[in-house]
C-alpha cells in the first residue's frame, strides 16, 4: 500500500482552504518572495555549517522568481503506476504563474521528472519513450520497459523574444546505461554534476540492483557506488533508495545536494532504513564506506521523501503512519546533528477505509537555511476513494488536476498560483 498512500492527494490545503484570487493573492504571494533571486555568487555558509557554500555556486536565501512545471495532458493517475508523462515543460513565474515560455519534448519522449540547479537558470529533465507492456503485468510502468534520455534545459526568463526564453539540450544516450531505470534524479547546485540513482529494470536478471551514480556534465565522466547489503554473514549487491522508478512517483525526492556540492543526501534502502550523507569527491564503489548515517531513524518509517537544506543543517522528510484504514502524512524538519524533529505539518489522509480529500506534502524546493520551503501538496477534493473489503485492496480515482502548491515559512503557509495538471515541477 505505499505507493498508494503517496497518491492519496486529490485535496490537501487542510487549515489553508483554497487560493485566494486576484491582486490580493499577486500581493500576500509578493510578500513572501520579496527580493527573491540570490545572494551573490561567493556568499560564505553561516557559522557552524556543515559546509562552506562553494564561490561558484549562488546560495538561494528567497524563494526564486521563476521555476518549471511538466504539464501532463491528462489530469489521471494511471492506476497503480503513477502519474502520466508530461507532454510540455512550461517556464512560469513563481508571484503570479505566468506562462513566459513552454518547451515539448523531442519524440518520441514524454518528461518524467526534472531537477534544478541553485541559478534558477539550469535544470535537467528526463524523457521516457513509450511503454514496452510485458505480458500479464497491469498499470502504465508495472513489468514494462521504455527508453530513456536526460534533456539540459537552460532558460532565460527575461529575454524580450519568446523563442530566447528556453532552450533544450538532450545529453548522451550513454550516461544511462541499457536496461537500467531511473529512480532519482539531483542536479548539483552549480549544475555541473548530476547524481542519479539507477536500478536495472524488472524482468531482468540484475532486477532491482540499485547504483548511484554522479555524471561530471562537463566532461562525461563518472563515478558509481554500490551498496552491499549483509545477511547471516554474507553480503550481496541490494537496492538503493526507497522508491519505484522514478516515473512512478516524480515528485518524491530521494536525493539532494548540499551547497558547496560535496555531499549528498539519500536514504539508504527500504522502508525504515537511514538517510545517509555521501562524500561525492571519494572515488566511487563502496557506498557504505564512503558515506555516514545521521541520527534520523527512530519512528521514521513509510518514507516518501527527504531533503537536505543546503547548509547541511536540516533534513526535511515526509513521511506516513498508520496501517490499515487510517493513515496520517506528517512533514517534519529533524536536525542533521541531533536528529531531534520539530513539526510543520499533517494531515489525516486515509480514514475510516476512506480518503479524507487530503494529501502529503512533497518538498519541491529549500531555501539555504529550509527557513522557506516550497511543497506540492492539494487542496481538498471529492472523496472518491476507499477501501473496498470485499476485493481486499484500495480504490482510488484522485487526480493531480486538483493539486497545489505554495511557501511553508516556519509553519506559515501561502499558496501560489498552480497550474492544473503538474507531473513535477523545481526551481
Amino acid at each position: 500500500m505505499r505507493q498508494v498512500e503517496h497518491r492519496l492527494r486529490s485535496g490537501s490545503d487542510r487549515r489553508f482552504a483554497g487560493i485566494a484570487e486576484g491582486v490580493t493573492a499577486v500581493v500576500s504571494i509578493a510578500a513572501v518572495i520579496a527580493a527573491c533571486g540570490t545572494v551573490p555568487n561567493g556568499a560564505t555558509s553561516p557559522a557552524g555549517s556543515h559546509e562552506t557554500a562553494a564561490s561558484s555556486t549562488a546560495v538561494q536565501t528567497n524563494v526564486p522568481p521563476y521555476y518549471v512545471a511538466l504539464i501532463g495532458s491528462t489530469p489521471e493517475y494511471q492506476g497503480a503506476a503513477g502519474y502520466p508523462p508530461a507532454d510540455a515543460a512550461v517556464v512560469r513565474t513563481t508571484s503570479t504563474g505566468a506562462v513566459l515560455a513552454r518547451v515539448a519534448p523531442p519524440r518520441p519522449y514524454t518528461f518524467a521528472t526534472i531537477t534544478g540547479a541553485a541559478d534558477d537558470r539550469t535544470f535537467v529533465l528526463l524523457g521516457v519513450g513509450p511503454v514496452k507492456r510485458t505480458p500479464g503485468k497491469i498499470g502504465m510502468y508495472y513489468g514494462g520497459t521504455y527508453s530513456q534520455r536526460l534533456f539540459l534545459l537552460r532558460i532565460n526568463p527575461t529575454a524580450p523574444d519568446p523563442s530566447a526564453r528556453a532552450n533544450l539540450t538532450p545529453l548522451p544516450q550513454t550516461l544511462i546505461a541499457t536496461g537500467q531505470q531511473v529512480e532519482a534524479i539531483a542536479l548539483s547546485p552549480d549544475g555541473g554534476s548530476l547524481a542519479a540513482i539507477l536500478s536495472r529494470a524488472e524482468g531482468s536478471a540484475l532486477a532491482g540492483l540499485g547504483y548511484l551514480t554522479v555524471f561530471d556534465l562537463a566532461n562525461g565522466t563518472q563515478r558509481t557506488w554500490t551498496r552491499d547489503a549483509c545477511y547471516y554473514g554474507k553480503c550481496v549487491q541490494g537496492p538503493i533508495g526507497d522508491a519505484p522508478p522514478i516515473v512512478e512517483e516524480p515528485s518524491r525526492v530521494q536525493l539532494s545536494w548540499t551547497s558547496g556540492g560535496r555531499s549528498l543526501l539519500f536514504i539508504e534502502g527500504e522502508t525504515g532504513s537511514q538517510v545517509r550523507l555521501l562524500d561525492v569527491d571519494a572515488p566511487g564503489r563502496n557506498l557504505m564506506a564512503d558515506s555516514y548515517a545521521l541520527p534520523i531513524k527512530g519512528g521514521v518509517i513509510l518514507w516518501q521523501d527527504a531533503v537536505i537544506t543546503p547548509n547541511g543543517k536540516t533534513v526535511l522528510i515526509e513521511r506516513n503512519s498508520g496501517y490499515g484504514a487510517t493513515l496520517t502524512s506528517h512533514l517534519s524538519r529533524f536536525s542533521a546533528a541531533t536528529g531531534r524533529p520539530a513539526f510543520v505539518n499533517q494531515v489525516l489522509t486515509f480514514a475510516a477505509e476512506h480518503t479524507t480529500g487530503a494529501g502529503p506534502d512533497d518538498v519541491l524546493w529549500t531555501n539555504y537555511d529550509g527557513s522557506k520551503i516550497i511543497v506540492l501538496g492539494a487542496q481538498p477534493g471529492p472523496k472518491t476513494g476507499g477501501f473496498n473489503a470485499s476485493a481486499g485492496k484500495v480504490v482510488i480515482t484522485p487526480t493531480p488536476a486538483g493539486q497545489t502548491a505554495g511557501v511553508y515559512s516556519g509553519i506559515h503557509y501561502t499558496p501560489l498560483p498552480w497550474p492544473a495538471n503538474v507531473v513535477d515541477a523545481a526551481w
